[in-house]
């Protein structure tokens, strides 16, 4: 069979969560062709399925080394560098996702929780500023960059977020929550 075919049976057998057949597959698929980018990505997703992460890093990895503009493995290799706690790795990983892939917004979510557990405030509402700029009713968004401009002082700014969030949705609880708090203080 093709190394194509393969994989094509290694995906469905993914989206069966038959993981162990899927691996099977793809592992068939790699003999084939070990130059099939595809069949290193599923096998890095397989790999975090099974939770191994070393493996999966090294074959998002191959990935990456295969083919630059890959962004799908940038951004798996984020979440896999963010799972083993190299928070700098995953920023980098999904820093070059969202250059390839500008409309990308689970990796600018990721790349936020990094920035956010590295206490990088400022580098987090940077890109919160981004993804609002795709998705300007994302209330969440408006709401949880807020309270990241809140760690940082900057009280108006959170304040002009929470409105946002309001003017979006009037009943949302969080909003309301916080803006009547912050209101006391600004």
């Amino acid at each position: 069979k093709s190394a194509q075919a393969l994989l094509g049976m290694a995906r469905s057998e993914y989206h069966l969560s038959h993981f162990q057949k899927a691996l099977e597959h793809v592992g068939s698929a790699l003999d084939v062709d070990s130059t099939l980018t595809d069949a290193w990505y599923y096998q890095g997703l397989l790999h975090i399925k099974n939770e191994k992460k070393e493996d999966a890093l090294a074959d998002f990895s191959r990935v990456i080394s295969l083919d630059s503009l890959y962004a799908r493995a940038y951004y798996q290799r984020g979440i896999v560098r963010a799972g083993m706690l190299d928070y700098l790795g995953s920023v980098a990983d999904y820093k070059k996702a969202m250059a390839l892939d500008k409309e990308n917004i689970e990796a600018y979510l990721k790349s936020i929780e990094a920035k956010s557990a590295l206490e990088d405030f400022k580098g987090a509402i940077a890109d919160y500023d981004q993804l609002l700029s795709i998705d300007l009713n994302n209330e969440e968004a408006y709401i949880n960059r807020g309270q990241l401009k809140m760690n940082i002082s900057d009280l108006n700014g959170a304040l002009a977020d929470f409105n946002s969030a309001l003017k979006i949705n009037p009943a949302n609880p969080d909003a309301i929550d916080l803006w009547e708090r912050l209101k006391r203080w600004v």
